[in-house]
């Protein structure tokens, strides 16, 4: 394979031998077939170097190129890199202050945690008291002693009452309460009146024409 070296020696050797004054030397015999066939081929690879000559050349350029590309990329990415850790360090501050909210909202449910603890306690005792004091409501027994519906009005609340039904309000509290009755037909028969109901007791309130008859 030739290069650009030997071509220029070649050349060089030609210039040479054309020098004026050279010794005058008997004309060349003319070349034969093979000799011409040869010093083709010899053109036509050292063409073929040259050419590849160039194409390095080329790719010599583009490799060069490609170099000047890579470092202004690597410079972008340096700049990137630094306004991440710009980026990274604001989310960890971030971070690190969440976290802080969180002990502290912690710290927080704790003493609530602690607060209801201490108000479960004091419900459960005053609880286990009243289980253990003495009953405090009783029973209205309501009846209905006629072939019609009648209604009996208890603290301001209507209980109608269909023929003969009876029916008892528990766990009424212990104390004044108030009551009427109204029947079917007849209109108001007993109007409204207080009463007191003991704790533990049925009192009883039954209708019957044309009064209410109260039974304690």
């Amino acid at each position: 394979m030739f290069s650009s070296r030997k071509v220029l020696a070649f050349l060089a050797l030609g210039v040479f031998l054309t020098l004026p004054g050279a010794a005058p030397a008997d004309p060349p015999p003319p070349p034969t077939l093979e000799q011409l066939k040869k010093d083709n081929e010899n053109l036509r690879r050292m063409y073929q170097d040259l050419l590849r000559q160039i194409e390095d050349d080329r790719a010599l350029v583009k490799a060069l190129a490609e170099i000047e590309t890579l470092k202004k990329r690597v410079k972008d990415l340096e700049l990137l890199v630094n306004t991440n850790d710009d980026l990274v360090k604001q989310r960890l501050e971030v971070m690190q202050k969440e976290q802080k909210r969180i002990k502290d909202l912690e710290a927080l449910v704790f003493t609530h945690d602690d607060l209801i603890r201490q108000r479960l306690e004091v419900m459960q005792k005053e609880q286990k008291r009243i289980s253990m004091s003495p009953p405090q409501s009783g029973t209205i027994r309501l009846e209905n002693r006629l072939a019609v519906p009648a209604t009996i009005i208890v603290n301001d609340v209507p209980y109608r009452l269909q023929p003969f039904q009876t029916r008892d309000l528990v766990s009424q509290p212990a104390g004044t309460f108030t009551f009427e009755a109204l029947v079917e037909g007849e209109g108001m028969i007993q109007p409204r009146t207080a009463r007191t109901l003991l704790p533990n007791q049925v009192y009883r309130i039954f209708t019957f024409t044309p009064l209410t008859t109260i039974v304690p």
